[in-house]
C-alpha cells in the first residue's frame, strides 16, 4: 500500500524492504530492521518529553523515526547503517515509525542486501542496483556476507554506485563502474548455467566485487568530472580491491580457506609479467572471468565524459 511518508510527499515507500513482508501501515505493528541513518532533529513528543525526529533510509524508502531523549545515548556518524527496533504509529494523516532501540552495526548478515541499503542520491540507475541485488539475492550465505562486508563502509559503496567504470575508456559514466560490474555477474551466470562444470557463485561474486576498488580510485571534481584520486594514482583499484576483499574475509568466518583463496587469486592474477610478481590465472573460472571482464569493457566503450 502506497502511503504519504512525513513531509508530506507521495514518492516514497515507507516499507521495511529487507522484509518484504512487513509493511510500516498498520499502527501498533512491531518493526525490527536495519536503516541507515540520515540526521536527526530535537523535538518533543506530544506531552512535551524532549524527543528526536530521525531520518531512516533504505534504498526505496525514507521513513521517519520518533524517538524519546532517553532512547538514544548517542547518535553514529551520518550514513552509518543502525539496527532500529520499534512500534508504528499514526501521527495525523502520516505513519511514523517509534523508535525503541538504536543500535550503530559494523557487520551485515547474509539476510540483508547492502545495496537494499544505498541512499537514493547515491544511485544513478535503478534498474541496474535492481539487477545487483537479484544477483546478490541467489548465492549462498558466505558470498553474500562477503559482498556486503566489501561494501559496508558508505565511502566505499557510495563510490562504487556512482563512479565511471573507466575515465577515457568503457563505461565512462556516472554509476559505469556497477554497470560493469553487474554485466560481467550476468554473463557469468549465463555462462555457468551452460558449463556445469564452472563454480557459478564463485564467478558473480567475484564480478560483484571485482572493480570495488574504483570507488577509492576515482574522484569526482567541483566541476562534475571525474579524474584519478591521489589514492588511485598511487595505489590503483586492483591493489585497493583486495585490501577491501581482504578486510571482508576477516569478517566471514565460515568461509573456507579455499574460498578465500579463489577470491584473491581472481582478483590479483594478471598476464603481467612474472617478474613483477604477478601470477597468470591459473584456475579454470580466473580465465573465463577474465574473458567477460574483457567482452564487458570492449562492448562497454563510450565516448570519455569525464
Amino acid at each position: 500500500m502506497k502511503v504519504e511518508n512525513v513531509l508530506g510527499e507521495s514518492n516514497f515507500y515507507p516499507v521495511a524492504l529487507l522484509s518484504p513482508d512487513v509493511e510500516l501501515t498498520r499502527p501498533g505493528q512491531r518493526i525490527e530492521t536495519i536503516f541507515r541513518y540520515g540526521a536527526h532533529f530535537e523535538s518533543n513528543s506530544r506531552y512535551g518529553d524532549p524527543a528526536y525526529q530521525i531520518d531512516l533510509y533504505q534504498r526505496l524508502a525514507l521513513v521517519s523515526g520518533f524517538a524519546l531523549e532517553h532512547v538514544v545515548e548517542r547518535f553514529p556518524p551520518i550514513d552509518s547503517l543502525v539496527r532500529i527496533e520499534g512500534v508504528v504509529i499514526r501521527v495525523d494523516t502520516t505513519v511514523q515509525l517509534w523508535v525503541q532501540s538504536l543500535e550503530s552495526i559494523e557487520f551485515l548478515g547474509p539476510e540483508h542486501c547492502i545495496f537494499n541499503l544505498a541512499l537514493p542520491h547515491w544511485i544513478v540507475d535503478k534498474t541496474v542496483v535492481d539487477r545487483a541485488c537479484a544477483l546478490w539475492a541467489t548465492l549462498p550465505d558466505e558470498d553474500r556476507r562477503f559482498v556486503n562486508q566489501v561494501f559496508i563502509d558508505p565511502v566505499v559503496l557510495r563510490g562504487f554506485l556512482s563512479a565511471p567504470g573507466s575515465c577515457s575508456h568503457h563505461h565512462s559514466h556516472d554509476g559505469g563502474c556497477i554497470e560493469h560490474s553487474v554485466e560481467t555477474a550476468e554473463i557469468a551466470s549465463a555462462m555457468a548455467a551452460q558449463s556445469p562444470e564452472l563454480d557459478r557463485d564463485l564467478l558473480v561474486t567475484i564480478a560483484l566485487i571485482h572493480d570495488s576498488g574504483k570507488a577509492l580510485e576515482y574522484e569526482r571534481s567541483r566541476s562534475g568530472r571525474w579524474s584519478m584520486s591521489r589514492c588511485g594514482r598511487q595505489i590503483g583499484h586492483k591493489i585497493s580491491g583486495i585490501r577491501l576483499a581482504s578486510l571482508a574475509m576477516s569478517n566471514c568466518p565460515h568461509m573456507s580457506p579455499d574460498r578465500k583463496e579463489a577470491l584473491l587469486h581472481m582478483l590479483s592474477c594478471s598476464y603481467g609479467p612474472a617478474w613483477a610478481g604477478l601470477r597468470a590465472p591459473r584456475i579454470r573460472e580466473a580465465h573465463v572471468f577474465s574473458a567477460i571482464d574483457r567482452l564487458s569493457a570492449e562492448a562497454g566503450v563510450r565516448t570519455n565524459r569525464c
